[in-house]
């Protein structure tokens, strides 16, 4: 029993260090062109989006596309993957590709002759990039596959790809989904719809999560409320993880809401009234981001509609939220951590 236990060790290790170096091989052939073909873009985007001006992209794109649903959802994923680590730190190469939107895939890579990202240019690189696809003329609203060199002081720190991955079948290709204008759900005033979804991370290495911790999100639509454009909440929510990736994750909230200038939506986070709690659990950074991930999933399985939520921890609740227009906006939280 020991020897087929060890050989499942063995075999799952040989799988992981394979996908990796896969990953290292389409990164650096990319990376040769990429070096050849640059060029400075973005600087109008950077400077409306409020990012430290220490950080410059080069850019290629390549004539295939990305599911635009796939691109986001990963992108999402990999940025609260980097929200969770320290700002101030580093971090080894890193891979995503989650369940569901496999055909898409990001990769993270370390300069040449570097073992490890420094996480604030990732972080930025990353939000700038994939703000760059949803909203930016150059890329006419195409998620085209593209390379990025991240430079942080003029020195190259990082590469980042957005491409399709042959690990997927490619199920995920449809378009971004909006409900007409003036659409009626069939909401009940007194009983909205609701949800309550766990949201745990098995993979050790990807959560934010303390051991033993149960985190619950639990969504409910808005009676009153209208619908939201999906890129919107989506460029939100990597405006979310963007802004709290400058805090330590055990750090207790401040009251905010966000509102990226591209964006028609605010995202909002306050500590949760119902509470009564006098110890921990306390409303924590990781829990933002735990939290974060998972609004544009649920809005995928459910409509994108103005929503409230609340966030539980080992069931009580640490947090409260919306996910709404901007002209709603109440808390003047639209900062930057960059």
């Amino acid at each position: 029993m020991r020897s087929r236990s060890r050989s499942k060790i063995v075999l799952i290790f040989l799988r992981v260090c394979l996908n990796y170096t896969r990953c290292a091989i389409a990164a650096t052939s990319i990376i040769s062109q990429l070096d050849n073909a640059s060029s400075p873009a973005l600087e109008d985007l950077s400077l409306d989006l409020g990012i430290d001006p220490r950080l410059k992209l080069f850019t290629k794109s390549y004539d295939e596309y990305l599911p635009p649903r796939s691109c986001l959802m990963n992108a999402v994923e990999a940025l609260a993957f980097l929200a969770g680590k320290d700002y101030h730190g580093t971090t080894p190469m890193t891979s995503t590709s989650i369940p569901g939107y496999t055909d898409v895939q990001i990769v993270i890579r370390p300069a040449d002759g570097a073992l490890t990202v420094p996480v604030r240019p990732a972080v930025l690189g990353l939000y700038l990039a994939v703000l760059a696809l949803a909203t930016h003329p150059m890329f006419q609203g195409k998620f085209q596959v593209t390379s990025w060199m991240v430079l942080w002081e003029d020195v190259t720190v990082a590469y980042i790809f957005l491409q399709l991955s042959g690990l997927g079948n490619h199920t995920q290709a449809q378009n971004l989904t909006a409900i007409p204008s003036g659409t009626m759900l069939n909401l009940n005033d007194t009983t909205p719809i609701t949800l309550s979804e766990n949201f745990n991370n098995g993979n050790a290495d990807n959560s934010t999560n303390a051991p033993n911790t149960d985190v619950e999100l639990i969504m409910s639509f808005y009676p009153w409320g209208t619908p939201l454009r999906e890129t919107s909440v989506f460029v939100t929510v990597l405006g979310v993880l963007k802004d709290v990736a400058g805090y330590p994750s055990t750090d207790v909230v401040v009251d905010f809401e966000i509102r990226v200038p591209v964006s028609d939506v605010s995202i909002g986070f306050v500590k949760g009234s119902s509470t009564g709690l006098t110890g921990p659990p306390s409303f924590e950074y990781r829990w933002v981001i735990d939290a974060a991930k998972q609004i544009p999933l649920w809005m995928v399985d459910h409509r994108f509609w103005e929503s409230s939520f609340t966030i539980k921890v080992n069931n009580y609740v640490v947090g409260e939220g919306w996910v709404r227009h901007a002209t709603y906006a109440g808390l003047d939280g639209n900062r930057t951590t960059s």
